[in-house]
């Protein structure tokens, strides 16, 4: 059997001309990437030569440098980003189609893109890195650049003013199912469900610590693929058609995975219209405005089939906890529109967890319990940064501090049927009284309660 050799270590600046001029060589083909800070810069070689470089770090993806670069109007970069991210081709590809100029074009900003991105590899102090000789990495005629792997380190790159209006990563890995990381997170997940002494023999701790790594490692293998979109439930997508063919805007209320994957799209680019996206109906607009809304319905890659209880449990879940946010977003001073959309964020990454667990079974209840306190924050956190969605949302996954936003959804999680089935944002109880002050919070609560029980 063929096991590919794939090369690990660390990094620092003085080394990283070494590796390079190694597989440069070495004629090596496959993709370097190198992690720093949470974000993952990837070097593409065919045959030695440098054709393609990318990263995860929003301000250094492909249709973001074009975006600032004023190269094609960033409409068009917008509408071809979500139909690539969507499954209908490379972005590259999708561009170069629009004429001959467009090749000499996008080949200057990519190679402009290279340049940035290896002196931030070189200036970001040390790394982890691995080299995958068995990656796919397309050769012509496919859009590439042709650089010597030297070239990259001689030449140098201009700093971009890069805005921290995105979801930063976690410094780690969100969902680790190997190594130390996963022994840590295992005996942290195994003190919190057993809280008092119990006794576990050798058998019974290794079925949960197998049973642990099988649910995490499917939630990183599915994180570590995507872009930052989630698999959508069958009833929503079809609920796009029965729009479409009556003429009329789909409603994303009720429908988080949908609201989440539109957001996606529109964090891809920097917005051209403001923050006006970063609601329900904003987001049902940029999706209308783009003529996006067969594309998404029609992605088979992001087609999840039904699981009728967890579906119908999330649906009215999301539709709930929206009236309740927006109810205690006033006295919070929090726009009840944006926490509406924030409530719907939330569901998300717990239904992927118990859809995990319907083909994966935690027999163990604290245990399970544990995972669902655990997990879907994590798994949240990492898929926000992979989108770059806005720092505002940050807080609903553990990821900075408390804001008014989420605290209305926090404030309504407290208050609504089956809110124990969603992340707890904030973990200091008396978190939303230091925000808003006593009387606010005690207001938020009341109006929180007040509209869960009328949906009830």
């Amino acid at each position: 059997m063929y096991t590919p050799v794939v090369i690990r270590g660390t990094l620092d600046r003085l080394h990283m001309g070494d590796l390079l001029q190694w597989l440069e060589m070495a004629s090596a083909s496959g993709r370097l990437t190198v992690r720093q800070g949470g974000w993952d810069r990837h070097i593409d070689l065919l045959d030695g030569r440098v054709v393609y470089v990318s990263s995860t770090h929003p301000a250094e993806r492909p249709a973001a440098w074009l975006a600032r670069s004023d190269r094609f109007p960033l409409r068009e970069i917008r509408a071809s980003l979500a139909r690539s991210i969507l499954g209908r081709g490379r972005l590259t590809d999708l561009l170069v189609d629009r004429g001959p100029d467009a090749r000499k074009t996008l080949e200057a900003a990519l190679e402009s893109l290279a340049l940035h991105v290896a002196a931030r590899i070189l200036f970001g102090g040390p790394a982890e890195f691995h080299f995958d000789p068995d990656y796919p990495v397309p050769g012509p005629p496919a859009l590439t650049l042709d650089l010597g792997p030297q070239t990259l380190l001689l030449e140098a790159a201009r700093r971009t003013d890069e805005s921290p209006g995105w979801i930063e990563p976690p410094a780690g890995e969100p969902l680790p199912f190997t190594g130390e990381a996963f022994e840590g997170l295992f005996w942290q997940i195994l003190e919190q469900a057993f809280p008092a002494p119990v006794e576990l023999d050798g058998p019974a701790l290794a079925r949960l610590h197998r049973l642990v790594r099988d649910v995490t490692g499917t939630l990183a293998q599915w994180l570590s693929r995507s872009p930052g979109l989630v698999p959508v439930p069958l009833e929503q997508l079809e609920t796009i058609h029965t729009a479409l063919s009556e003429d009329r805007i789909p409603d994303l209320t009720g429908r988080p995975h949908l609201a989440w994957n539109i957001l996606a799209l529109a964090s891809a680019l920097p917005s051209d219209g403001g923050d006006d996206t970063v609601t329900l109906d904003g987001l049902a607009a940029f999706a209308t405005g783009h003529d996006l809304w067969f594309e998404i319905a029609s992605a088979d890659r992001l087609k999840r089939p039904s699981k009728p209880r967890i579906d119908q449990a999330i649906t009215s879940l999301s539709a709930v906890l929206a009236r309740a946010s927006r109810a205690a977003a006033a006295p919070l001073g929090a726009e009840a529109d944006r926490t509406a959309l924030a409530a719907h964020l939330l569901t998300v990454p717990s239904d992927l967890f118990l859809y995990v667990l319907a083909t994966v079974p935690v027999p163990v209840e604290p245990i399970r319990r544990t995972l669902l306190e655990q997990l879907p924050r994590r798994l949240g956190h990492g898929l926000a940064a992979r989108a770059g969605f806005p720092r505002s949302m940050a807080p609903l996954f553990g990821a900075g501090e408390l804001n008014p936003i989420a605290a209305a959804v926090h404030v309504a999680r407290e208050s609504v049927p089956q809110g124990a089935l969603l992340p707890q944002i904030a973990r200091d109880p008396e978190a939303v009284f230091a925000l808003a002050g006593p009387d606010a919070a005690a207001a938020a609560v009341r109006a929180a309660r007040d509209a869960a029980r009328e949906v009830g």
